[in-house]
């Protein structure tokens, strides 16, 4: 490791303080910003860390992406994080909406000084971290000393200023800001003893770390410097002494024996309070590969997974249902230091549930529908780290074909998104898709779009990983509707056991526990899937030769997925089939079915005709009416949440879900996302996401 100390300069500031500690002399001035450059000569860096004073609050503002950014041509757009230091007893910040309102309402209360009550003020203390993500509206208040990192780029649009006489940016701001609730947890993710996560964003991590030498840290996969950042104690780094009042960037030698490729891993949940020590505690800010880079992955590296831990009689939370959406949700739960009993009739991703079976498409192009395409990139990130360190790969990278009739608005919708966000991906009219997938029939006039970072997930095996990565065991007990004992305020459990909270993820069961509150909201139907087997030596229906892929015509949507781990080639209707009862509908498939599917492939992948099927299975979907998840609380109790609607899509999306929910058991004055409230789900079948 090489190690170059930054100089720091200091920037006066109207709203800046003349006491800015111990660490740095103010000589007089109202010191605002101190920032750590390189030695002059050196090249433009990534990233740029400074200390902030506020002794007043600093305008209401967002900043745009790199896409936002470099439209009007900047080189980038910024994403930030904020590490609190020291706080007034009032200091707060200002993240995201309390509630999701239209533009043109934003822009009414940023004339008319009214955003101070649209924005969610949060109160701060020494120790708390926030991720700035572009398109979050955001403030700074006062009384504040914080520690802040960020893309090295100067470009802010300011929505409101409290009356001072600086430009308003409000038609650049419009044009990127996020309108509703800020929903980033922040929660700690330990990734080594004494190395906590505090953020993972897509152009940089922050990793907070306690030790004597900032060169003995695990590789942590930085691509380019790291930015040490001492906050506490002494140290040394590269060879060079540290307080916490200097700062290195330094950059470790590449290893001859293995070469790093992989962007580093994603959130690993947990939360427990900074403890200061004698040795140098610090941060380290590392920018990430670019999107090219990212998307190469080393080798797999599966790790023994723990025993689940001993079960206690009081939880904080109860989780009734072992499928995708109350698997995650135990583990984000577990990660963040809470305690939990996780519940399931059948066991997780047994065969009758929506999680259970082979395999799943995992996608990011849902049209003009970004809040579930940002879902879906969420949780990719988590599926991939789960994958990393199975005993058996988890998410296998296919990439997904999309095709549709050209013209077709979904399509393009999902293209311009794919675009706008910069994810890999290539499109091309039907004489590309021809050339670039000869074993598929295109039809004249047909449009495609291959998503090269995506591709397919081992479902039955992905729950029954993250619950055992979370190290809970599944316990088959039949749980019913929630009791309250009024005289101690807790939920019980079938066997004498309380918890503060109940979260019910049942799936197509749960209208069957709450017929009252959803019977006709969520309701389950029968969907059939079919494996077919290519000849033996054919490769062209296995990866890398076929992705996943989904054909759209008309919002009807046959899907499929290649020959993964020996399972034959996948199709299925994403029509929705008959209403069903989960318990006791038959799971043999139908010979109408058969039949269907059949004449499917012989039209459109030619090659398989007359192929055996080799295999199938009989599920359900568990439907909103328009195809929104539900995430809210039962009507009446504040302390019972009900999560189900996966709608056919909801496995991918996982990881997103359950981090939402326990974001809001977590913060229970988190607002709901209207989509996913009760209020929302309608008993007229009506739908709009697919």
């Amino acid at each position: 490791m090489t190690a170059i100390r930054l100089i720091p300069r200091r920037v006066a500031k109207p709203w800046g303080r003349t006491d800015i500690g111990a660490l740095f002399d103010a000589g007089g001035e109202r010191i605002g910003e101190i920032w750590f450059e390189l030695p002059a000569g050196s090249p433009e860096p990534a990233l740029l860390v400074k200390y902030l004073f506020t002794s007043e609050a600093l305008s209401v503002q967002v900043h745009p992406d790199d896409a936002q950014a470099q439209a009007i041509g900047a080189r980038q757009g910024k994403e930030e994080a904020w590490v609190i230091l020291d706080a007034d007893d009032d200091a707060v910040i200002g993240l995201g909406l309390e509630q999701r309102v239209s533009p043109e309402r934003l822009r009414e209360a940023a004339l008319d000084g009214s955003i101070e009550q649209l924005i969610d003020w949060k109160p701060v203390a020494p120790g708390d971290h926030f991720h700035v993500t572009p398109g979050t509206i955001h403030a700074i208040g006062g009384g504040l000393s914080l520690i802040e990192v960020q893309q090295y780029a100067d470009i802010t649009y300011r929505l409101y200023d409290y009356g001072r006489p600086r430009e308003l940016h409000l038609d650049e701001a419009m044009g990127c800001a996020e309108t509703g609730p800020y929903l980033t947890a922040n929660l700690r993710a330990p990734i080594a003893v004494g190395i906590d996560r505090l953020v993972n964003g897509p152009k940089f991590a922050l990793i907070d770390a306690h030790c004597d030498d900032f060169a003995a840290l695990p590789d942590l996969g930085a691509h380019g410097p790291v930015w040490f950042i001492p906050v506490a104690g002494h140290g040394t780094a590269g060879g060079l002494a540290l307080a916490a009042r200097r700062m290195l960037a330094a950059r470790r030698r590449r290893r001859s024996c293995r070469p790093r490729r992989q962007r580093p891993r994603a959130d690993r949940l947990g939360h427990r309070m900074t403890t200061r020590r004698a040795l140098l505690t610090g941060l380290a800010a590392l920018p990430v590969a670019t999107a090219a880079a990212a998307a190469e992955r080393k080798e797999r590296k599966p790790k023994k997974r723990k025993p689940a831990k001993p079960t206690v009689q009081h939880v904080d939370v109860a989780v009734i249902g072992a499928g995708v959406f109350g698997a995650w949700t135990a583990w984000h739960l577990l990660r963040a230091g809470k305690s939990v009993r996780l519940f399931d009739a059948y066991g997780a991703g047994h065969v009758r549930s929506s999680s259970g079976g082979e395999s799943r498409v995992i996608r990011m192009g849902y049209g003009a529908d970004t809040l579930y395409s940002d879902m879906a990139r969420e949780s990719l990130k988590y599926w991939k780290d789960l994958s990393d360190s199975a005993s058996a790969p988890i998410f296998h990278n296919t990439g997904v074909l999309w095709f549709a009739p050209q013209g077709d608005a979904y399509t393009a919708q999902s293209l311009a998104w794919l675009q706008a966000n910069r994810i890999g991906h290539e499109h091309g009219d039907v004489a590309w898709l021809s050339n670039k997938y000869r074993q598929i029939q295109f039809y004249q006039g047909e449009t495609g779009i291959l998503e090269t970072e995506t591709g397919a997930l081992i479902a039955a095996r992905g729950v029954q990983e993250v619950i055992a990565d979370a190290q809970i065991a599944v316990e088959p007990v039949v749980m019913p509707a929630p009791l309250l004992s009024k005289k101690i305020q807790r939920h019980t459990l079938p066997d004498g056991g309380t918890a503060d909270h109940l979260v019910y993820c049942c799936g197509p069961w749960l209208a069957e526990l709450f017929p009252q509150q959803l019977m006709g909201r969520i309701v389950a139907t029968r969907q059939e899937v079919y494996h077919f087997g290519a000849p033996q030596g054919d490769t062209r229906f296995a990866p890398p030769n076929l992705p996943a892929w989904a054909d759209f015509n008309n919002g009807r949507i046959v899907y499929g997925i290649p020959d993964l781990e020996g399972a034959g080639f996948k199709i299925a209707s994403d029509v929705h089939g008959p209403v069903v009862d989960p318990d006791t509908q038959d799971r043999a498939l139908s010979p109408a079915g058969i039949a269907e599917a059949r004449a499917y492939v012989e039209r459109r992948f030619p090659g398989l005709a007359g192929a055996p099927l080799i295999g199938g299975r009989v599920c359900q979907y568990e439907n909103s009416s328009n195809g929104d998840y539900l995430i809210d609380r039962l009507p009446g109790q504040a302390r019972v949440w009900l999560i189900g609607g996966g709608s056919g899509h909801g496995f991918k999306n996982g990881p997103a879900v359950g981090k939402r929910v326990a974001a809001h058991i977590l913060d229970e004055n988190l607002p709901v996302e209207p989509r996913f409230s009760f209020a929302t789900k309608g008993t007229m079948a009506a739908r709009t996401v697919f």
